[in-house]
């Protein structure tokens, strides 16, 4: 921090180390230089001393300041005792009022630092909790992203919901559901080994763990059309909203008879993919999920890792049949042949494909 100039100081000192330069906020005086091992960030003080610039900080943890040239820790608002307690407390309630994004922030810290929110603290975040949809989508979903990909996120999350801070985008959600989640994944790390490694992996949309996804899929409003509304509020991806929309479907369908089907389970697989491990984590304990946990961990498993003996080129190429709906249906069901072992070789495809042809006639 420096009292002015931050821009320029940390522009001219990138050039002078050939270190790189990035401009984070021109209008806060907010720069970043990188060097090969490390990054220093550049920014202008807010007032006429530093101490005012720390009462304005959201946590007394972030309101810590080290002197270089008298080598003296400058902490006025007792940061280094919370830290030592393992405490996130507010510096003041206007302060979190002056950008209400730190309301969420205090979770999401929270998580990443296994810290506990202090009880005052808590209280004026659950008071202020209305003022949150003033911030813009992008910054919410941002900040969510990262408390929900924090591993594992769960008793940060039960207490984030109690407060109604993430009430506008997921009405349904309780403490209760997360709490349930929460017993599956334990069940289901204690039945498969590489449980945890599954959910390290980053999903669809390059932004959100297979964790992160597991816990949206609980928190999304139960109905298609008020998920979405929450996910675009939000300003997801739509590679996010796809998956989580597909992994809500899914989940719905193995509430019915369907996902016992083997037409069911491979449109399951074969759209989830990776993301199959997101949905076990939904169900309860039973027969069919242990069916799902069985095939996924089974390499050669004929459903879960089916590999498809044509490709839709080969049967246009073959039986002259032209792209749209009616292959996309063809190859479906070749898939559901093949997984019920109807056939075994890609001579065998072609022919079930051209007795299907014969008997599914294009509508007149």
């Amino acid at each position: 921090m420096v009292p002015n100039g931050a821009v320029e100081t940390a522009r001219s000192l990138a050039r002078q180390h050939q270190a790189g330069f990035v401009l984070l906020d021109a209008d806060r005086q907010i720069a970043r230089v990188v060097f090969a091992d490390m990054t220093v960030d550049f920014a202008q003080q807010e007032g006429d001393r530093l101490e005012q610039d720390l009462r304005r900080r959201d946590f007394t943890i972030n309101a810590i300041a080290y002197d270089w040239q008298r080598q003296t820790v400058i902490d006025p608002l007792g940061g280094q005792a919370d830290l030592e307690q393992g405490l996130l407390r507010m510096v003041a309630p206007e302060n979190l009022v002056d950008d209400p994004l730190r309301l969420l922030r205090a979770y999401r810290q929270a998580a990443q630092l296994s810290f506990s929110i202090e009880p005052e603290t808590a209280a004026a975040i659950a008071q202020l909790a209305p003022l949150l949809p003033q911030v813009a989508g992008e910054r919410i979903w941002a900040e969510l992203q990262r408390l929900l990909n924090v591993p594992p996120p769960h008793p940060v999350l039960v207490e984030a919901i109690a407060s109604g801070l993430l009430a506008p985008w997921f009405p349904e959600a309780t403490p209760e559901c997360m709490s349930t989640l929460a017993d599956h994944w334990q069940q289901l790390q204690a039945q498969a080994p590489e449980w945890p490694h599954w959910f390290t992996a980053i999903g669809p949309g390059g932004r959100l763990s297979h964790l992160a996804y597991a816990w949206l899929t609980r928190l999304l409003p139960s109905d298609r059309d008020r998920a979405l509304e929450s996910l675009l509020a939000l300003k997801s991806s739509r590679a996010e909203q796809r998956s989580l929309l597909q992994l809500q479907q899914h989940w719905q369908d193995c509430q019915t008879s369907k996902a016992a089907t083997t037409a069911g389970q491979v449109a399951l697989f074969q759209t989830l993919g990776k993301l199959v491990p997101v949905l076990l984590v939904q169900l309860e304990a039973s027969e069919l999920r242990q069916t799902l946990l069985r095939r996924y961990q089974t390499p050669n498993d004929p459903i879960a890792h089916l590999q498809p003996l044509v490709s839709g080129t080969d049967l246009q190429v073959s039986l002259g049949i032209r792209g749209g709906p009616r292959l996309g249906q063809l190859l479906q069901d070749l898939r559901v042949a093949q997984a019920e072992q109807q056939f075994s070789d890609s001579a065998g495809a072609i022919a079930f494909a051209a007795r299907w042809l014969q008997e599914s006639p294009l509508p007149q």
